[in-house]
């Protein structure tokens, strides 16, 4: 849950463990409809403002993990 602080601060070992340009950041509004976005993204914190009254809402930050070969999502089967 992130409040009118607007830092949400990811794990220390997330520097090392994910790639920067892979983190993303859902926000789901607490109580009345708000304008919540992500003003900046990087692998210690996440920064969100609120254009319609006060920070107020739940959070998930997913990422890619870094590992030896990317990830394959979607294959095509022969």
């Amino acid at each position: 849950k992130v409040t009118n602080d607007s830092i949400i601060t990811l794990p220390s070992y997330w520097k090392d463990l994910v790639y920067e340009d892979s983190i993303t950041v859902q926000l789901t509004a607490i109580g009345k409809s708000r304008a919540h976005h992500v003003i900046n993204v990087n692998t210690t914190t996440v920064t969100v403002g609120c254009t319609f009254g006060s920070i107020n809402a739940y959070y998930h930050v997913y990422a890619e993990r870094k590992s030896d070969a990317p990830l394959v999502i979607e294959y095509e089967i022969q």
